[in-house]
């Protein structure tokens, strides 16, 4: 599994928004550090598509 982290934003009270991707072969979940809010998730489906 690959983590990745990146800069998102900042609030205005100054703290840091990062997003955190987790990759595991053709699957893949990108979140946030501001209360864990989903931003994606791609799965395949039955036939491998994306």
């Amino acid at each position: 599994m690959k983590i990745t982290k990146k800069k998102f934003g900042i609030l205005s009270s100054g703290e840091e928004v990062d997003l955190f991707t987790l990759k595991a072969g053709e699957l893949s979940l990108t979140l946030t550090n501001f209360g864990g809010t989903l931003i994606s998730l791609y799965v395949p489906s039955r036939s491998g598509c994306r």
